[in-house]
């Protein structure tokens, strides 16, 4: 048996077999890396989709489930809007400064969908990265939200700083129909 070990030429053979043994040890490792990794991930998922549907759920309550805006006038699915942009920007750490409702048919019925926006012109101020959020969110959110206008300048000139504070001038527009 002594012999099978000191063989000078079974060497190769058992430098195989120890990179044999090596390379199963490192493929354990991984796979249980992996499965470690990917609970991981699960959990994080599951977190993030039993956070999402509340959002979602509070979402579709407050904007009907389909997107529109619901309202009993124009002047509510205007001020829902409202709602809805002083959300964010409190969200985002952003100050609003003045919001105005514009546009809206008084009764939001009839075939033309222009009839049946309502806008809302809207001056806040925000660091450039909330600024991005804000406007990221506004566009992708389901209650349809159309950025119309949009200035941005620095809010205070005689700052230098490298995030200087932004003065955002943005009008927007949504769709809304009458509540039943």
């Amino acid at each position: 048996m002594r012999e099978l070990l000191t063989d000078p030429r079974l060497r190769p053979l058992h430098v195989f077999c120890g990179l044999l043994l090596l390379c199963g040890a490192l493929l354990i490792s991984q796979i249980f890396g992996l499965s470690v990794l990917r609970s991981e991930r699960d959990a994080k998922a599951d977190a993030l989709e039993q956070m999402g549907t509340g959002a979602t759920r509070a979402a579709g309550a407050r904007n009907g489930g389909d997107g529109d805006l619901v309202a009993v006038s124009a002047g509510s699915a205007g001020a829902a809007l409202d709602s809805r942009l002083r959300d964010l920007l409190r969200d985002h750490a952003a100050s609003p400064v003045e919001t105005e409702t514009i546009g809206g048919n008084p009764d939001g019925a009839g075939g033309d969908p222009v009839a049946r926006l309502v806008g809302l012109r809207a001056v806040f101020d925000a660091s450039n990265v909330s600024l991005q959020a804000i406007l990221y969110e506004l566009e992708t959110s389901r209650s349809g939200v159309a950025i119309q206008e949009l200035r941005v300048e620095r809010a205070q000139r005689e700052l230098a700083t490298e995030d200087p504070p932004l003065r955002a001038s943005v009008t927007l527009s949504a769709p809304w129909r009458r509540s039943r």
